[in-house]
């Protein structure tokens, strides 16, 4: 505001020089010449250097601009305006000031080449990075590879490049050694592909060991997860009797990588230990991550003694109305999950409606207490249906008031669409900004983001009773692991057991389930606006054929 505030005056200025110029040019009788020479100079100097700003911003902004689609660089204007101002001076000097340039260049011929002379190589890489600007193969914040330094760019000026390393030291490259050098870009926000060897067991189905691998891809929020997970069994060793996969993904970035292939070899781990692998005895090759023999049933590897696991599903609120018996039937028959840090607690098919306490560790869900109870659901024709009662009117006409202005009046069937493909807002304003060309609008929609509220879960905590006992889909929330977390798992059979022998637990249920979710969005939906206890009661019945 400042800067165009100043341009504006600048122009006035010169305005008025020139007027009072042609005042002073039509009234020679009344103006001393001398002074006519000065007001004459100044005016010119003045207007020359407005034709230069003015050629400066045709040339760099709209030529350049228009004809690459890209942003000119400062670097740029500043060499442009420089040459411009170069040629303005000796205009002046030599019809203005009425100098005699060409005796001024030879006679500074010589001092001009010991200058050269001197400075041949910061000459070099003047012309060399204003070359690299006007190719523009690379910005700051893109990542390079030259020859052995690996970094972000940090700047670009007259003279080098500077780079930050992974290390995060930070290397000035001269522009004469990038020009003359094979550069390997990497464009911030442009995706990046990964390949991960990875053993698995002849015993167990390659499809099999491609659905968990893909669906633990997938998780790590690092991952383009609009880009296909590609899993190829490659070898077989049948000595050790495991076969050899690759993994191949896309990171979103090249910096993004190296966080994601940790996580994707972490979560694996802990997957295949869900999966009944005995990770204890991991057989290693070099660059390969493996994973031994898998077994009938999972085998405990955590911190916590069986006995423990007792202990907090005894004293675990929503299992209360359980006798002591019961609750020892429980606990003989339970399943223990692990997960590992900020993975997200989503199941498979066989836990489609079990309920979970939690062991060990933390368990963190994000939520919109306006919108919605719920995160978006793992199975999409469940995230589907429930979007109809869990979006209110309200929420999307919202959404579409930033939407629609700048997309136009299709804004509000684009919202309903996207709408229907999620419960999460954060992944719902994703969607939408995505249909958005211009990068700036895409900013100005992302800013009406509503803040997320957030729910913790501890130790002897629990979720996903509704589905365990009900059927429903409210039960199961996404979750998201704080640290190591270890779960107890529970699934309607072993809940069936209980409830055939002892039907009335149903109502003492009912009352649990009522406590704990008669505030949370889509309650009423679920069981009316009242939350009556004999619908809840006749819903567990329903569902366990009682």
């Amino acid at each position: 505001m400042i800067k165009s505030k100043m341009k504006l005056f600048f122009i006035l200025l010169t305005l008025i020089i020139g007027l009072v110029y042609l005042f002073m040019a039509g009234h020679p009788d009344f103006v001393d010449e001398k002074y006519l020479f000065y007001v004459s100079r100044i005016f010119w100097v003045f207007a020359g250097v407005i034709a230069v700003r003015a050629i400066t911003y045709l040339a760099v902004e709209k030529k350049f601009g228009s004809d690459t689609q890209k942003n000119p660089s400062e670097l740029m204007r500043v060499i442009v305006s420089g040459f411009l101002y170069a040629a303005l001076g000796g205009l002046l000097m030599k019809f203005a000031f009425n100098m005699n340039i060409a005796a001024l260049l030879t006679t500074s011929a010589l001092l001009t080449a010991v200058v050269g002379f001197a400075l041949q190589a910061t000459l070099g890489n003047i012309f060399s990075g204003l070359s690299l600007q006007v190719e523009q193969i690379f910005y700051i914040g893109d990542t390079v590879r030259l020859k052995n330094i690996v970094g972000a760019i940090e700047a670009l000026t007259w003279r080098s490049v500077s780079i930050r390393t992974l290390s995060g030291a930070l290397i000035v490259v001269p522009n004469g050694k990038i020009s003359s050098a094979d550069v390997e870009v990497f464009h911030k926000g442009r995706p990046v592909w990964v390949k991960i060897k990875i053993c698995a067991p002849i015993s167990h189905p390659p499809q099999k060991v491609r659905e968990i691998v893909t669906r633990v891809v997938l998780s790590v929020p690092q991952v383009d997860d609009s880009r296909p997970v590609i899993v190829n069994m490659t070898d077989m060793d049948p000595d050790d009797r495991l076969n050899l996969y690759d993994i191949i993904f896309f990171c979103k970035d090249f910096m993004s990588q190296f966080p994601a292939m940790a996580a994707v070899k972490e979560r694996i781990w802990y997957a295949f230990l869900r999966n009944g692998v005995d990770v204890l005895n991991v057989w290693k090759k070099p660059g390969v991550l493996t994973a031994p023999h898998f077994f009938e049933k999972q085998k405990p590897h955590s911190d916590l003694r069986p006995g423990d696991y007792s202990k907090i599903l005894f004293s675990s609120p929503v299992l209360k109305p359980l006798d002591k018996h019961e609750k020892t039937y429980l606990a003989d028959h339970m399943e223990t999950l692990m997960f590992s840090n900020k993975e997200p607690i989503v199941f498979e098919k066989r836990f489609k409606h079990a309920m979970f306490i939690i062991a060990a560790g933390r368990a963190r869900r994000e939520y919109m207490p306006e919108v919605s109870q719920e995160c978006a659901l793992p199975d999409e024709e469940e995230a589907a249906e429930a979007s109809e009662f869990l979006w209110s009117s309200e929420a999307l006409e919202e959404i579409s008031r930033h939407f629609v202005p700048l997309v136009g009046p299709i804004g509000r069937t684009l919202v309903r669409q996207a709408a229907r493909r999620t419960l999460d807002p954060i992944r719902l304003h994703t969607l939408l900004a995505a249909e958005l060309e211009d990068e700036k609008d895409r900013e100005r929609f992302l800013e009406h983001v509503p803040e997320l509220c957030s729910k913790t879960l501890y130790p002897g905590d629990f979720f996903g009773e509704i589905r365990l006992l009900t059927g429903l889909s409210k039960g199961l929330s996404s979750y998201e692991a704080v640290g190591h977390v270890d779960l107890i798992a529970i699934r309607p059979p072993l809940m069936k057991e209980i409830l055939e022998r002892r039907p009335s637990l149903s109502r003492d249920f009912s009352e649990i389930i009522r406590e704990h979710h008669e505030n949370e969005a889509g309650f009423e939906t679920l069981f009316g606006k009242e939350g009556a206890e004999k619908e809840i009661v006749d819903q567990i019945r329903s569902f366990y054929g009682l």
